[in-house]
């Protein structure tokens, strides 16, 4: 495959994730989750995509000069 098309297929994952984290995240605070493990299931997969954003930030940040901690 060609870069441009590697790079289209990693945004339409990326998309995808996204939608499915941001169902996962309305039906999380709308209490809709009943079921104690797929609460955590849920709860615990939104939280590893917020960290790993808040990563990416410092990275970012950090790459601009500033101190992060």
């Amino acid at each position: 495959m060609n870069d441009e098309r590697m790079r289209l297929l990693g945004e339409i994952r990326c998309i995808e994730r996204q939608q499915v984290l941001g169902d996962a995240w309305r039906l999380l605070i709308d209490g809709e989750l009943q079921d104690d493990v797929m609460h955590g299931l849920v709860q615990s997969i939104v939280l590893g995509e917020l960290r790993k954003r808040l990563r990416a930030v410092e990275a970012d940040l950090v790459a601009l000069g500033v101190v992060v901690g």
